[in-house]
């Protein structure tokens, strides 16, 4: 799994959006409940992925394969964290970047609150738009690797996922969605798994740099 790939088509777009965001929910330091698996994080990442991205002529005509899946749109709009979540992942362009999807997710879910979230997964209803999205939307091969503690490292090629009103926009910088970015002049926090990576592949002063962006 790649999620700093370029995608070409509405679909590619719509997936590689759903795996940076189950990548970031994976990182948050929540405990997410056991009906958390691969599976149901794919398929909220694909909703939430085809919610950010609606209204896009060649999303929206691959979000028809799965009728049910505009009733959780409603759902999401009254979830005031989510939109701050979404577009950090669709603006991401490394895994740094995806660390702070995960704060910004662990908002999410205390603002949901980790009972409800549970209710949620477990339901009846999403288990069978679950059904519906991994039919149509397979979740990748090394879906399980991919959220692991040890994500693997992003190309150089990384781009964010713009939309399409973006294009001329100076309205936001999060993919020309009316978010506010936050305010605070900490810079955000990085999860260990991240830092571990990175130690991997740099010397601590070049860390140093890469985390204060």
């Amino acid at each position: 799994m790649n999620p700093f790939r370029i995608p070409t088509s509405g679909r590619e777009r719509l997936m590689v959006l759903a795996e940076r965001l189950i990548v970031s929910m994976a990182g948050a330091k929540v405990d997410l409940p056991a009906e958390a698996t691969p599976d149901a994080l794919w398929t909220l990442g694909i909703a939430v992925a085809g919610w950010w991205l609606k209204g896009e002529p060649e999303v929206d005509a691959v979000i028809r394969d799965v009728p049910s899946l505009p009733v959780l749109f409603e759902v999401f709009g009254s979830v005031q964290a989510l939109p701050l979540f979404a577009a950090t992942a669709a603006r991401a362009t490394d895994y740094v970047g995806l660390a702070r999807g995960s704060g910004e997710f662990a908002k999410v879910v205390t603002e949901l609150g980790a009972g409800k979230l549970k209710a949620a997964l477990g339901n009846a209803l999403f288990g069978r738009l679950k059904a519906q999205i991994v039919s149509v939307f397979p979740a990748p091969s090394d879906l399980a690797e991919a959220i692991s503690p040890k994500p693997k490292l992003p190309p150089a090629s990384a781009v964010p996922i713009r939309s399409r009103e973006s294009v001329g926009t100076a309205v936001s910088q999060f993919d020309g969605k009316a978010v506010d970015p936050p305010r605070s002049a900490e810079p955000p926090k990085v999860s260990d798994t991240t830092v571990a990576l990175l130690r991997t592949l740099y010397r601590e002063d070049e860390i140093s740099r890469i985390l204060k962006g």
